[in-house]
């Protein structure tokens, strides 16, 4: 059951950040120990300020990634967002015939992506809309590799089928 699988996962991540045991905390620790030891100061800074960039390279990789995906889907999409990522970002996929869409969104320096069923006005459609959960648990680095773009098809594809079953 993927989903107890999961919610499990993220119990037993909660009681080691509670518990100050998460793996980022010691990964961390060795990091900057590293970095002193090795008197690397100045290279770390300059990593340091370049990192939201970093960010967005990579979510511009991505959005290209998932423009691919929707191209071989037939799935229409708007995306004009520059830096995706930045304060709120949203790609919209649409089918031709369908009344609504269905919004890749992400927020807070890519802390928070959602995606859900979306109105002819861009309001979330009744509580259709969820954490994409599959993001917190994915590195950077796999989202770069495209990683989650299955995932993303998935999602869309879930939300197609609800919006076909939506009467109004």
């Amino acid at each position: 059951h993927p989903i107890l699988r999961e919610t499990i996962l993220q119990y037993i991540n909660l009681i080691k950040y509670l518990t100050n045991q998460s793996t980022n905390n010691k990964m961390s620790t060795e990091i900057i120990d590293e970095i002193l030891i090795t008197n690397k100061i100045e290279e770390a800074l300059v990593i340091g300020d370049n990192i939201k960039e970093l960010k967005f390279k990579i979510m511009a990789h991505f959005s290209q990634l998932l423009i691919k995906m929707a191209n071989e889907n037939n799935f229409l999409f708007n995306f004009n967002d520059v830096r995706f990522g930045e304060n709120e970002s949203e790609m919209i996929f649409k089918k031709v015939g369908y009344k609504y869409s269905v919004c890749l969104a992400v927020y807070n320096n890519f802390k928070i992506v959602n995606i859900g069923i979306i109105d002819q006005n861009g309001a979330w459609y009744k509580g259709m809309i969820s954490n994409f959960s599959k993001w917190s648990i994915t590195s950077l680095s796999d989202v770069y590799k495209g990683v989650l773009v299955g995932a993303v098809k998935d999602e869309l594809e879930s939300c197609f089928q609800k919006i076909e079953n939506i009467k109004e």
